[in-house]
């Protein structure tokens, strides 16, 4: 199974793909996750899909039209989910170990 994004790290481990150099994680494969592994994993991927989407709306016009007090709280908000994806990134990693 390809786990990886073109340009970026291992939606399963978190390491760059670099490490990856025939585009499968060497870490964990699917098939090797218990059920409250794959649910962690599934996490980590859905809250990678919503930072996305956050670090886009900061850009947007709408966000720059929002109270600065509300922008704020935005972006710690972005810090917290980069700060969560980071833990979970790690504990995904340690399921190969």
């Amino acid at each position: 199974m390809n786990t990886l994004a073109i340009g970026g790290p291992c939606k399963l481990c978190g390491r760059p793909n670099i490490e990856h150099g025939n585009g499968q994680c060497p870490t964990i494969t699917m098939t090797q996750l218990a059920p409250h592994q794959q649910r962690v994993v599934d996490e980590k991927a859905e809250l990678d899909d919503r930072r996305a989407k956050l670090a886009n709306f900061y850009s947007s016009p709408i966000f720059l039209g929002l109270p600065e007090s509300e922008q704020s709280l935005l972006l710690r908000q972005g810090v917290a989910m980069r700060t969560y994806a980071e833990i979970l990134g790690e504990r995904i990693a340690g399921f190969g170990a």
